[in-house]
C-alpha cells in the first residue's frame, strides 16, 4: 500500500518520491485567496500537492496541473480522481517549454510553480531520473520558465515562485527581461539568526520600482 497523506480534506499519495516539503508548504501559503473569477496553471506539479491545497482552500477555483513525467502525471491524475476533483483540477502530461503555443497570451491569472532548485550544469545530479528532474533543470532552464509564465499571465496575471536564495539575483534579471517586475517578497530563514534559505516571489508586469513590499520573515525552526 503506498503510503497516504493528508491535505486538507483530500487523501495524498505521494507517489514513492514526492513527499509534501516545508517548500510546497511555503508556497501554498504564499498565495492569496482565489475565487470563480480566476485561473491557475501549476507548472510542475508532480503529484499534485500544490494543486490539492490549493484546491482544500479555494473551493470554486479552476486549476490546470502540468507535470512532463509520465509516471508522475499518472499518480496526478489518480490523486485528482480519487479526490472526486476532476472537474476542477485538468492535469496535462507536458513539457511545459510548450504552453506558449497551446495557451493564449494571458490565459490564466495566476502562474504558481516550485521549480527545480539546482541549475543546469551545477550540483550532484541523483542516479534517479525522477529526482534528477525534481531537483535539477533536466527540461528547461529558468529562462524558459520565466518566458512561458509572463506569456500566461499577460498583462494582468501574477507569478508566484519560490527559489533559493542563491538564484535570486539570476530570477531578476529574467523578469526584467520580460517585463516582469517584483510586486511582494517572503523569505525563508532555516531558524533565527540564520540567513534566508529561500525566497518567496509574486511577480507582475509593470514598471520596476526602488523597492517592494516584504512580508514577515518565516523562520522554520524556533
Amino acid at each position: 500500500m503506498p503510503k497516504m497523506e493528508r491535505i486538507g480534506p483530500y487523501t495524498f499519495n505521494p507517489g514513492g518520491a514526492d513527499e509534501i516539503t516545508s517548500d510546497t508548504l511555503q508556497l501554498a501559503d504564499f498565495i492569496p485567496s482565489l475565487n470563480s473569477s480566476h485561473s491557475l496553471i501549476d507548472i510542475g506539479s508532480a503529484s499534485g500537492a500544490i494543486p490539492l491545497f490549493l484546491a482544500s482552500r479555494n473551493i470554486n477555483v479552476k486549476i490546470t496541473a502540468v507535470e512532463v513525467l509520465a509516471s508522475r502525471a499518472k499518480v496526478l491524475r489518480s490523486n485528482v480522481a480519487a479526490n472526486g476533483l476532476l472537474r476542477r483540477i485538468s492535469v496535462l502530461n507536458k513539457d511545459y517549454r510548450t504552453l506558449a503555443g497551446e495557451f493564449t497570451e494571458g490565459a490564466f491569472t495566476h502562474v504558481v510553480t516550485n521549480p527545480p532548485y539546482m541549475k543546469k550544469g551545477t550540483g550532484r545530479v541523483s542516479p534517479d531520473f525522477e529526482r534528477q528532474v525534481a531537483r535539477t533543470e533536466v527540461f528547461g532552464v529558468l529562462s524558459d520558465l520565466v518566458r512561458v509564465s509572463a506569456h500566461l499571465i499577460g498583462s494582468d496575471g501574477g507569478l508566484y515562485i519560490i527559489l533559493p536564495v542563491t538564484r535570486f539575483t539570476e530570477l531578476l534579471g529574467e523578469m526584467r527581461e520580460r517585463g516582469l517586475r517584483p510586486v511582494r517578497l517572503r523569505y525563508v530563514h532555516p531558524r533565527k539568526g540564520e540567513p534566508a534559505c529561500r525566497v518567496l516571489v509574486e511577480a507582475r508586469r509593470g514598471t520596476w520600482v526602488r523597492s517592494e513590499p516584504v512580508d514577515e520573515p518565516v523562520f522554520l525552526l524556533r
